[in-house]
Order: structure tokens, then sequence, then C-alpha cells
């Protein structure tokens, strides 16, 4: 689903750039090859350019990438995936650099690289600093989807030279506007929201279709 367009922050190279953006579950991983892969085809055909994953979801890394791969639409498509620290949530014990590396691999190309974990930022910014700095990514991110990480998670906008964030935002989940929004758009950070279209409840965010 098409929502908006983003604006990141600019650069010499990539004035201004506007990205449509999309929502997705995390579901690639588990769902038929077939399926995604008409998704994505589909995806493309409706004009929407952004694709978010993470390592920490099974096989999805792998299915969009063959996917992308088939459909010679990697280096149309804004790759966005995510790391942690090794161990910091981790299934496999796989984090840091040889995450990224194996996300390369799988993805052909990462345009937009997450920490996934706030517990994982002070760790791992150094890393994909340098990353940025070498032109193997092009934007760094952060995120965290539960409240009470959010002063962690200010703290760290306030600290790093962050350039994406993304955080529960939507009708039924508001709590981001008083301060963590207001701080992005004075740091020029741009915001991608985790689960739009949800009302949030007491144990989970449910969704409103």
């Amino acid at each position: 689903k098409v929502i908006e367009t983003a604006t990141f922050r600019s650069t010499p190279e990539q004035p201004n750039e506007g990205v449509p953006l999309i929502w997705q579950d995390n579901q690639f991983g588990t769902a038929d090859y077939g399926v995604v892969r008409d998704l994505l085809k589909r995806m493309h055909e409706l004009g929407s350019t952004v694709i978010d994953t993470a390592a920490l979801y099974g096989e999805s890394e792998v299915q969009i990438g063959k996917a992308l791969t088939e459909l010679g639409l990697t280096q149309k498509m804004f790759i966005v995936t995510k790391l942690n620290a090794p161990g910091d949530g981790t299934r496999d014990g796989v984090g840091g650099m040889e995450s990224f590396q194996r996300s390369i691999q799988r993805l052909g190309k990462v345009d937009l690289l997450f920490i996934h974990f706030v517990a994982s930022i002070e760790s791992m910014m150094p890393l994909v600093t340098d990353l940025k700095k070498q032109g193997r990514i092009r934007y760094i991110g952060i995120s965290s989807i539960r409240p009470p990480e959010y002063p962690q998670l200010i703290a760290a906008m306030r600290k790093f030279p962050i350039d994406v964030l993304q955080i529960n935002y939507s009708v039924g989940d508001r709590q981001v506007e008083s301060e963590i929004l207001p701080l992005a758009q004075q740091r020029k950070m741009a915001v991608m929201a985790a689960v739009p279209f949800a009302a949030l409840t007491a144990s989970a965010p449910t969704l409103l279709y």
C-alpha cells in the first residue's frame, strides 16, 4: 500500500530525495515464494519503491532478494534492512558486520540500514557510520516500537547523526507526537511509521484493516 512520499535528508548527489513508502508485515520469510514475487512485481507496477525488512525476519531477506533479482528490480528499489549487535535478540547469533555482509549477499544492496534494537545503538553506531562513509549504505536509522525505550531513543537522536527514525505511529498510537516527532523535525530526520494502521491495546497493536 502506497502511503505517502517522504523526503530524506538532502545530499549533493540526491537533493530532497522523495520516495513513495510501502509498509508490510514481516512474514515474507514464511510466505510462498511465488506470492512474494508477484507482490513485489505488482508493488513496482503501482509505483512503490521502498522495501523494509530485517535480518531478524527469518528468510525474508532471502525471498525478497531472490525475487528482486529475477524481476530485475534490485536497483529500482529503495531497500531497507536492520541489524543488531551479535547476541542482541538475534535468533542465530549473527550480528554486526557479519549480519550486514549477509544482508548484502541476500539483497544485493542496502540503501537504509537500521539498528534494530535500542540496546544495540551505542555499540553498532560506529559500524553503521563507517559503512555510510564508505558508501556501502546511504542512510543510517534507528528504531523502537516500545514506549519504555523512548527515553533511550531520544538520547540517541540527540547524540548521533541519524538520518531516519522508525517508530510506532498511527491514529491509535500517537505517543510520539509530544517529543519524538518535534525532535525528528528539528534534527532533520525522516520518520517511517511502524504499524501505521493500528490501534494500541494493552498488549500489542491491533490492525484496523
